[in-house]
């Protein structure tokens, strides 16, 4: 059993029969395949029979083992001839079709087709497919399941627990789907150790051939340890070398780009808030789902203050927000958040233990001038909003949706 993705259905509703390729990115098992589904669903619940809806996983067997895109075409060319009207057609994990660009191409521009794809790859646009389709294509960025999504399913699944005890497991063990669907941690922890295997190994040590897989891995772990820090590859490989290792810029710098391609960590640069612009090459990265770091590196209860700090970060990026780190002077916002014109700035902590505490975190709100709503987030049960600036719990923040109804 699976619950709705509303925030996705939406995203993807107004595109359906419009003669745009609807690209579906995310990290592997996030549920891009799922949600594909659902569209499925939705196209028949409006009339479309079953003949006319394609679907091809280019993750599995199914499709046979590396197929080739000319035959693909022609099964689609056929099956738009046998169908006699548009056809729907999915095409999941694209990415592992060799030359899939061409393939889209020719069925957008030669067969009365709908095409929607999915991939695990944020970079499934290159400059020369965007080029080829010229604005034809709107992108859709899906993410694990958000706080109020792992509610659903604990409704769904028949697990009756409070808000606190949910909000327990999730900063635990994340959102992905599958997760949500187990019931003891150890497999948890198994199956996203699996996952994020999956990941390192089939996105990008074979697709990129990179040869130093432990460092590689030593790089995934050095990035979940400093979530909420600036980094840069310069600073990573001080680091390494500082171990004694002997380690390259530019080998650092791939590995990364590596990383942020797989959907594993998601960046965010630092502007600064009065002038708007971006101030250095050094950016924050954080996990696309922090139960990862759990399953590799551990200490989400220990370091909670990073932990909650990617999960809110999510929770922006999944409606649509543009994220970056904001600095005032020399302080420093957590999330400057733009969307349709609105701002919202955010500053998350895990207590606010004591007045220094909260001055601390209200200094760089208070010395923003503009009139856009201010929150500090934090853990603390009590309403502790002060001089225009509002605080809130983290867990209703999260659990009632807050960030989809600032519009």
């Amino acid at each position: 059993m699976f619950i709705q993705r509303p925030v996705y259905l939406r995203k993807i509703e107004p595109f359906i029969d419009k003669a745009v390729v609807k690209i579906v990115t995310g990290v592997r098992r996030c549920g891009k395949s799922v949600l594909m589904l659902q569209v499925m669903d939705l196209l028949k619940s409006q009339g479309v029979e079953d003949g006319r809806i394609v679907l091809m996983n280019f993750d599995t067997f199914e499709t046979g083992e590396r197929p080739d895109a000319s035959e693909v075409y022609q099964a689609l060319k056929a099956r738009s001839r046998a169908a006699g009207a548009r056809i729907y057609v999915f095409l999941d994990e694209i990415q592992e079709l060799r030359g899939w660009e061409k393939l889209v191409n020719s069925c957008i521009t030669e067969l009365d087709v709908d095409v929607y794809l999915t991939g695990s790859n944020s970079k499934m646009l290159s400059r020369e497919y965007a080029s080829m389709l010229t604005g034809r294509y709107v992108t859709i960025n899906v993410y694990p399941f958000s706080f109020s999504e792992t509610l659903a399913m604990r409704q769904l699944h028949g697990q009756e627990t409070t808000r606190q005890e949910a909000f327990n497991g999730y900063l635990l063990y994340g959102g992905m789907p599958f997760v949500c669907q187990l019931d003891d941690g150890h497999s948890k922890l198994q199956y996203l150790r699996d996952v994020a295997e999956a990941i390192i190994s089939k996105d990008i040590t074979e697709r990129y051939k990179v040869r130093d897989l432990d460092l590689l891995k030593r790089t995934v772990a050095f990035l979940m340890s400093t979530i909420g820090n600036m980094s840069s590859a310069n600073n990573i490989a001080n680091y390494f070398r500082a171990q004694g290792r002997a380690v390259s810029w530019e080998t650092v710098s791939n590995y990364v780009e590596y990383l942020k391609t797989a959907c594993l960590f998601l960046p965010a640069a630092q502007i600064d808030v009065s002038g708007k612009a971006i101030l250095r090459a050094s950016e924050k990265l954080y996990l696309t789902d922090h139960g990862f770091r759990e399953a590799i590196y551990g200490k989400n209860l220990t370091n909670a203050s990073q932990v909650l700090e990617n999960i809110v970060y999510l929770e922006l990026l999944r409606h649509e927000y543009q994220v970056n780190i904001g600095r005032v002077g020399r302080q420093e916002v957590d999330f400057v958040a733009k969307r349709d014109g609105r701002v919202l700035y955010v500053q998350v902590c895990y207590l606010l233990a004591s007045d220094e505490i909260a001055q601390r975190e209200l200094r760089p709100l208070q010395q923003i001038k503009d009139n856009y709503p201010k929150l500090i987030l934090s853990l603390d049960p009590i309403d502790l909003s002060r001089d225009g600036i509002q605080h809130l719990s983290i867990i209703d923040f999260l659990a009632e949706d807050y960030a989809a109804r600032q519009h």
